[in-house]
């Protein structure tokens, strides 16, 4: 049984919630639940389905999540005309001579090193967009979603991250031969400069994929990884945060994943376009010094 006080906590965090989303909502009357949406759309068998729900459905999903579980169920607003399609993705590593390399690779710093992300040509999104970039990558949220959306199991959940940062951290958790990158320190600079560069382009790519990151490495070092986002200013938001986060997958050192539902895979599938224990799991080994050549999925 939840006291007085505990509720109070409760319904504070939910406040603050819809607070932060005051923006999205406006001018809206109904939006969408994008985790209900794909649970539903699981069941049914359809690939793609838009939900509409009111305001105070998404509040009782939020409080009754917080009450279950500590977490909140991330909710994503899609517009009632709007098809949920996936995102092609490539990456390519490279050695200092040019060659393309197979194996995975990683960044060589200590604990205290911050890698400087630079995002170049912010100026033709708007700073919603730029929010979700950054929120992609410097992001502690965790998600938690029922198992039974991606058929992984009936009565079981898995935890997710909405970012990077949360992601790693969480893998920095099991000591590992080398440091995981958990600091990151993001610009908006026109010259290139910084660790990883992350370049929007209006330009849509020729062969259909809307992301495509390029990692130069010396031996088993990253030394700088530079990401192009196609269409950045036609993606939705969701939709540049879900590349944003495939892309940066790939910056830090990992490959694509064996599974098909996975963020890390080949093909951005739309349903959970968030961070999972497969990848954490996948950058515990890598920074450990395990070499492959893709994230293996168990689960």
């Amino acid at each position: 049984m939840i006291d007085l006080e505990q509720q109070k906590i409760i319904f504070a965090h939910i406040t603050k919630i819809m607070k932060n989303r005051i923006e999205v909502l406006e001018n809206q009357r109904n939006i969408a639940s994008y985790a209900l949406a794909a649970k539903i759309a699981s069941e049914s068998g359809t690939k793609t389905l838009k939900k509409r729900i009111n305001l105070r459905t998404i509040c009782c999903i939020a409080i009754c999540t917080i009450m279950a579980s500590g977490s909140v169920i991330a909710i994503t607003q899609l517009k009632s005309d709007e098809v949920v399609t996936p995102f092609k993705t490539r990456y390519m590593v490279e050695n200092l001579n040019g060659d393309t390399v197979d194996t995975w690779k990683f960044w060589k710093i200590d604990a205290e090193s911050t890698l400087v992300v630079n995002i170049v040509n912010s100026g033709i999104v708007d700073e919603r967009k730029i929010k979700s970039i950054k929120d992609a990558i410097l992001s502690t949220d965790k998600i938690i979603i029922d198992d039974s959306i991606t058929h992984k199991g009936l009565g079981t959940s898995s935890t997710y991250f909405a970012g990077w940062r949360g992601a790693l951290e969480e893998s920095s958790m099991i000591k590992t031969e080398y440091a995981i990158p958990i600091k990151f320190k993001i610009i908006e600079s026109e010259s290139e400069i910084g660790n990883i560069i992350i370049k929007l382009s209006t330009l849509k790519d020729q062969d259909g994929y809307s992301g495509f990151t390029k990692s130069t490495v010396d031996g088993n070092e990253i030394l700088k990884s530079q990401i192009i986002i196609y269409d950045a200013d036609g993606i939705s938001d969701e939709g540049l945060a879900a590349i944003v986060r495939h892309e940066f997958g790939h910056a830090i050192g990992l490959g694509h994943s064996t599974a098909p539902e996975d963020l890390m895979a080949p093909t951005i599938n739309m349903q959970i376009p968030y961070i999972s224990e497969c990848d954490t799991d996948a950058v515990s080994q890598l920074y450990d010094g395990v070499a492959m050549d893709k994230t293996v999925c168990m689960k």
